[in-house]
């Protein structure tokens, strides 16, 4: 006799018990795999907003400016996506990205108001600042997590605060709108 117990056989009989695993039947179709999937439950979730979206709205939903603000306001969401991609697929954690995001932008933004004016340089220059404050706050987590082996939640946890609370003390709590007015509308 045998019981199947939770994708285990054991065989009752023997004077062992040996446990004998259950191999998953490996003949479902691959549009079947696929279709079950999650990113495929994303994707129709996301298909099907936009179509009801479309129906409520067709005047305002996809026009060219929606479809370009929207782009535009998850920019930098993708950015992040794609890097932590790498973080996560090499076996890291890392949960100060939005912290160092608004820090580095807010950097950028005091520099270019120091700066003044409504020219190319002075974006570049906040550009550049931003890239070089970020990357300096990725190199604080990889130097503590790998250096002196603290581990990676810890760090980008502290480094997460750490980060909101300078951006806080630069901007006195206050929104700044101090960038030129060139980086808004892209006109020169």
């Amino acid at each position: 006799m045998s019981k199947a117990s939770e994708g285990k056989l054991l065989d009752l009989n023997a004077k062992e018990v040996t446990v004998v695993e259950e191999k998953p039947d490996q003949s479902a179709a691959l549009w079947v795999r696929i279709l079950w999937s999650p990113t495929a439950w994303s994707l129709s979730t996301l298909l099907l907003l936009c179509t009801i979206f479309s129906i409520l709205r067709p005047d305002a939903f996809l026009t060219f400016f929606n479809i370009r603000s929207i782009a535009i306001a998850t920019s930098s969401f993708l950015i992040m996506g794609v890097g932590g991609t790498y973080v996560l697929s090499a076996g890291g954690l890392d949960l100060s990205v939005g912290s160092v995001l608004v820090m580095s932008g807010v950097i950028g933004a005091r520099l270019m108001g120091a700066i003044g004016g409504e020219s190319w340089p002075t974006i570049i220059v906040g550009l550049v600042v931003c890239l070089l404050s970020g990357a300096v706050a990725g190199l604080v987590n990889g130097v503590l997590s790998s250096y002196f082996r603290i581990p990676a939640l810890v760090v980008t946890l502290g480094t997460s605060f750490a980060a909101l609370g300078l951006a806080y003390v630069l901007s006195g709590g206050q929104d700044l709108r101090t960038i030129p007015d060139l980086t808004v509308t892209g006109n020169s």
